[in-house]
């Protein structure tokens, strides 16, 4: 990928930090792998016409609700007990 494809590249990410993690409730946006895929493949020209259509689609980014407590931690599965040997 050259120079061109990662200011591409760069200028999508930049584009779809703003969007959720999801759109229409349950589905996943896969906004940055696509455009990726695009200028690995060779369409780098085509990302942002392409994104213009389908960031329409998208939700913006969640709001938090909320700091994160210290409560996390207990349901981090890294804070399990070792599994028996």
């Amino acid at each position: 990928m050259g120079s061109a494809g990662t200011g591409t590249l760069d200028e999508a990410y930049q584009r779809l930090h703003v969007t959720g993690p999801e759109f229409d409730g349950w589905l996943s946006n896969h906004g940055p792998m696509a455009a990726e895929a695009m200028v690995r493949r060779g369409y780098a020209g085509q990302v942002h016409q392409w994104l213009d259509g389908y960031m329409r689609r998208l939700e913006e980014f969640p709001r938090g609700s909320g700091p994160i407590g210290s409560a996390w931690q207990g349901c981090s599965p890294s804070r399990r007990s070792p599994a028996p040997e």
